[in-house]
């Protein structure tokens, strides 16, 4: 992490690419909610399957949800993300499974 508040994740060809941190300022959990369903539809829909749109989805669960297990498992799969796979990486098939498991998990968490 950088000393301005911005995560540096790697495009495909291994350069840094700096990410900007949601800031820390209440919102309402409907905000975020819509927020995460505006990206994740984008990814699932394969609008944009970038690993930009998969490092922000990836911030956005980490810091939204940094005591529940799935959604960590699911950060770290975001984390080996690449288009088009290979050894070790996550593909946009298994990415898209995981996060249509990881959105319908935190509707159940939400009803709890």
């Amino acid at each position: 992490m950088s000393a301005r508040g911005n995560v540096m994740h790697l495009d495909a060809r291994g350069l840094p690419v700096p990410i900007a941190l949601p800031t820390r300022e209440p919102h309402t959990m409907s905000s975020f909610s819509s927020l995460m369903d505006r990206l994740v539809q984008r990814f699932v829909s394969e609008v944009d399957t970038s690993i930009t749109a998969a490092n922000e989805i990836d911030v956005a669960l980490d810091n939204g949800f940094p005591q529940d297990d799935y959604v960590q498992q699911t950060v770290e799969m975001l984390a080996m993300y690449r288009p088009e796979g290979g050894e070790f990486l996550f593909g946009t098939a298994a990415i898209k499974r995981r996060l249509i498991e990881t959105m319908k998990h935190l509707q159940k968490v939400a009803r709890t």
